[in-house]
């Protein structure tokens, strides 16, 4: 059965929010005027950082330390990355890549919570791996949508931490749907096909 029209529309505003995130390059006018990110620290045994930057001014601050203490299992130093603000609490959520945890942050009371861990949230650069999480973004339904560098994207429910997309036990993605970096032979029309497959599958 074919996805709903509405589930289409939502997952291509999200994807095209990744794509401007990773590319560094926006599709349209831009209206943000500001961005949110996570810095790891300069100096080992430093604290990881919540920053925000001022695109009017240009002016770089920072928004309190990251609680590390939330994140169990994985390496040191932490990979914090894929910020995104939730449009429904006005939170940050982000990802610790090296855990595969997914945080939230308050930027009014600066209180850290885990939200989940889930495997999907995870870097894993080895061969049949999700590659290395890259980006995220969050709908207005509340889904936050992360991005691996092998194209992989992984739909979480930000209130509840529940793996929406792909559900959980299904099948690696094809990796005509987790291209390499260089160009590969595969057809863009082949490749849809394969990854709309899997995602309906998913």
């Amino acid at each position: 059965m074919l996805p709903h029209p509405r589930h289409l529309r939502r997952l291509a505003r999200a994807l095209l929010t990744l794509v401007t995130a990773v590319t560094g390059h926006a599709a349209a006018a831009s209206y943000c005027t500001a961005i949110y990110a996570t810095a790891v620290p300069a100096v080992t045994g430093g604290a990881s950082r919540h920053m925000f930057l001022n695109t009017v001014d240009g002016t770089v601050s920072s928004y309190g330390n990251i609680d590390d203490t939330k994140v169990t299992g994985g390496t040191t130093p932490r990979e914090y990355n894929a910020s995104s603000i939730n449009p429904i609490n006005g939170e940050l959520y982000y990802v610790e890549r090296t855990s595969g945890t997914l945080l939230r942050y308050n930027p009014v009371t600066r209180v850290t919570t885990r939200v989940t861990q889930n495997a999907n949230l995870a870097s894993n650069a080895t061969t049949g791996g999700i590659g290395f999480i890259v980006g995220g973004a969050i709908e207005d339904t509340g889904n936050m949508y992360v991005y691996s560098s092998y194209g992989f994207v992984s739909v979480f429910n930000t209130a509840t931490g529940a793996q929406v997309r792909p559900r959980p036990g299904s099948p690696t993605p094809p990796r005509s749907c987790r291209p390499a970096p260089a160009p590969t032979a595969t057809s863009y029309s082949a490749q849809e096909t394969s990854c709309t497959s899997w995602w309906r599958a998913g």
